[in-house]
C-alpha cells in the first residue's frame, strides 16, 4: 500500500454560503492549518468539488485529513437539495472517524443528521448578534473556562443527539458546543472563525473598525481562533 506524504493530507473546509461566500475566513483558517485545505461552496456551486475530493481520496491522491463546515444564512429546515447532497457526503467521513468541526449552520446541520431538534432561539425570532461569554467544559478540543465568542444566529440546537455531549454552554443557548463521546467531532453555534472580512458581512462592524490582518492575535477574536488551532491539531 502506498503511504502518502502530509503533502497529501488535505483539510476540506465547506462553506454553505447562501449568497455571501466567507473566503476570508476560509483564507485565514489555511494559513494557519499544518496541511493543505481546499475550499467548496456547495451551496452557490453545487457539490461537484466535495465529489471530486472523494474520488481523489479513492484513487489515493489525497487524505481527507479533516472537516470543517461553517456557517450559512440558510436552515437545516429547508431541506435544500445541496443540503441533503452535503449530509450524505458527510455521514460516511464523520462515521469513520474523520477529524469534523461544524460552526454555527455546521453545528446544526451535525446535530440535525443524527436526530437532535433545531429550533429558533427566541420566539420573535430576533438574531442574536455579537461577543458574548461562553462556558467550555473539559473536553478533547478544550479545556474548561470562559471564551468571548462571536454569535450570529437564530437558530441552535435543542439537545445534544445521542452519541455527544455538550461541551459548551450560554445564557440563552443550553448546547453551544457538541463534542462526540469517542470520534474526534466537535461543533460550536458560535463563530470562532469571525474574522474582519466575516465581521463586515454580517453586519456587526464597518470596514474600518474591523480592518484586523490576524484575527487570532486580536483581542475580539482571539479565543475562537484558539478552538480553530486545537482542532487543526487533530488533522495533522
Amino acid at each position: 500500500m502506498m503511504v502518502l506524504d502530509p503533502l497529501h493530507r488535505e483539510l476540506i473546509v465547506v462553506d454553505p454560503a447562501a449568497h455571501t461566500p466567507e473566503t476570508d475566513c476560509f483564507n485565514h483558517i489555511s494559513r494557519l492549518s499544518p496541511i493543505r485545505a481546499s475550499y467548496h461552496l456547495p451551496g452557490i456551486c453545487g457539490p461537484a468539488t466535495l465529489a471530486l475530493a472523494n474520488q481523489r481520496a479513492a484513487e489515493g491522491q489525497i487524505v481527507i485529513a479533516g472537516i470543517i463546515v461553517l456557517g450559512s444564512a440558510s436552515s437545516v429546515h429547508d431541506q435544500l437539495l445541496w443540503q441533503l447532497e452535503l449530509a450524505k457526503w458527510l455521514r460516511p467521513h464523520i462515521e469513520h472517524g474523520v477529524p469534523f468541526f461544524g460552526f454555527c449552520f455546521g453545528h446544526q446541520l451535525l446535530a440535525h443528521m443524527h436526530g437532535a431538534k433545531v429550533g429558533f432561539v427566541r420566539h420573535d425570532q430576533e438574531k442574536l448578534t455579537g461577543f458574548y461569554p461562553v462556558e467550555m467544559k473539559q473536553s478533547r478540543l478544550a479545556s474548561a473556562g470562559s471564551l468571548s465568542l462571536l454569535r450570529s444566529h437564530r437558530e441552535a440546537v435543542i439537545a445534544a443527539p445521542a452519541g455527544f455531549s455538550v461541551i459548551a454552554t450560554s445564557s440563552e443557548v443550553a448546547v453551544d458546543g457538541l463534542e462526540h463521546d469517542s470520534l474526534p467531532i466537535w461543533s460550536l453555534q458560535t463563530h470562532p472563525e469571525a474574522t474582519s472580512g466575516f465581521l463586515v458581512n454580517q453586519g456587526i462592524d464597518t470596514p474600518v473598525t474591523a480592518a484586523v490582518s490576524k484575527p487570532e492575535s486580536a483581542t475580539r477574536t482571539r479565543d475562537g481562533w484558539t478552538l480553530v488551532k486545537a482542532f487543526l491539531d487533530h488533522c495533522r
